[in-house]
């Protein structure tokens, strides 16, 4: 797997946290998970708060690991006869990437909303199942990403496509790690001004799904060949 493909999935990680079906469920993480009131009540110190923050994106980020961790497991096995083909597949993924980036990018949507509620679990465990509930609302409403995290995966060797999922992981724990910091430290309104970007982020995310499908076409023509 080589840089430029490292950077791109772990950028694709940190767009798909920011997608509208899941990002709404931070409110409660500020609320249930974090405890802000019973801190000030006990008076914990400002450093201790942050901790609390650092530690509680950190479990949460698990979760991300846990659930993308097993995909990688399901799509790797079921595509192994698949593997010997992979540079067939290199023009292939190039066209779905150039596709699914116009469509992000002129706002058509191929996402579709998964029912899902946070837990009521309080403590790690809690916090555990609700990176858990996160990953999976943001498999469905960020499907264009994540399809193109599967094409290539699919695309890769066995270990570099198990590794490409932990990389979408971690490109979501960067982002959850930081606000449930900002979450802790009483800074929630920032989470309302993220919210006002996401139509920009959008877009962004449309460009660089079309880089990458030139990327996978240079890839395939000048090297491969």
């Amino acid at each position: 797997m080589d840089l430029i493909s490292i950077v791109f999935i772990f950028t694709a990680g940190m767009l798909s946290f920011l997608n509208p079906c899941s990002y709404p469920m931070l409110p409660s993480y500020v609320s249930y998970y974090i405890a802000r009131e019973d801190t000030l009540k006990n008076k914990i110190s400002v450093e201790l708060v942050a901790l609390n923050g650092i530690f509680s994106g950190l479990v949460t980020t698990l979760g991300f690991i846990l659930v993308f961790g097993l995909f990688g497991i399901l799509i790797i096995t079921i595509g192994q006869g698949l593997m010997q083909f992979a540079p067939i597949f290199v023009p292939f993924t190039g066209v779905v990437l150039l596709l699914l980036g116009i469509l992000m990018f002129t706002n058509i949507s191929l996402s579709f909303a998964v029912p899902l509620k946070s837990p009521m679990q309080k403590g790690l465990i809690g916090l555990f199942f609700f990176g858990i509930i996160y990953a999976l609302a943001a498999i469905g409403c960020a499907f264009p990403i994540f399809l193109t995290v599967v094409t290539v995966a699919l695309t890769s060797g066995p270990v570099s496509g198990f590794l490409t999922f932990l990389i979408y992981a971690l490109g979501m724990g960067s982002l959850m790690v930081p606000i449930a910091l900002l979450i802790a430290t009483s800074k929630s309104l920032v989470l309302k001004y993220i919210e006002s970007l996401i139509p920009h982020i959008k877009k962004i995310s449309g460009i660089i799904l079309i880089l990458m499908g030139i990327y996978q076409f240079y890839y395939y023509f000048a090297i491969l060949r």
